[in-house]
């Protein structure tokens, strides 16, 4: 009877959870062990939810890889490094990345970054304090620096 309580006060924490947005099942896992659900109860709940398709970790790393490409505009590696951070499998996470990236390209969303940014200035005449403003800004949203050097050093083309 207890055991059938907990369950049920889990599993309706982990859906509200779920309701707010997608979760990797290494989030659900943290966030319930945090509110203090035991071993077997949690173990339970995520196979529940596993069986349910409500915890998927490669529909989540779509979303969530989406998200931080078109509406943030972030860099293959920031991207990496949150869906690792979030305990998505490395092949999930290239495979995501790469699907993604065929609508559009990570030398597009640079470019697009770059000229909001630019945007009124001569593009020809940047000096260097603002380039190396603009490189660090950059590289801080998980573009390579191959693809900043190259960005700055052509700032007025427009590959979209």
């Amino acid at each position: 009877m207890e055991q059938d309580k907990s369950y049920d006060r889990a599993m309706n924490m982990a859906l509200r959870l779920l309701a707010v947005r997608a979760r990797s099942v290494k989030e659900i896992r943290a966030k319930l062990a945090d509110k203090g659900v035991d071993g077997p109860v949690l173990e339970k709940v995520i196979e529940k939810l596993l069986d349910l398709n409500y915890l998927d970790d490669a529909e989540f790393a779509g979303q969530w890889t989406r998200h931080l490409a078109f509406n943030l505009l972030y860099g293959d590696r920031r991207i990496e490094a949150s869906l690792r951070e979030k305990g998505v499998p490395e092949e999930i996470i290239r495979r995501s990345i790469s699907e993604n990236r065929e609508e559009l390209d990570e030398k597009a969303a640079l470019r697009r970054i770059l000229n909001k940014k630019i945007k009124g200035l001569n593009a020809q005449n940047l000096d260097r304090k603002l380039k190396a403003r603009l490189a660090r800004m950059l590289a801080g949203r998980g573009f390579s620096t191959g693809l900043i050097y190259e960005a700055l050093r052509n700032p007025q083309e427009d590959n979209e």
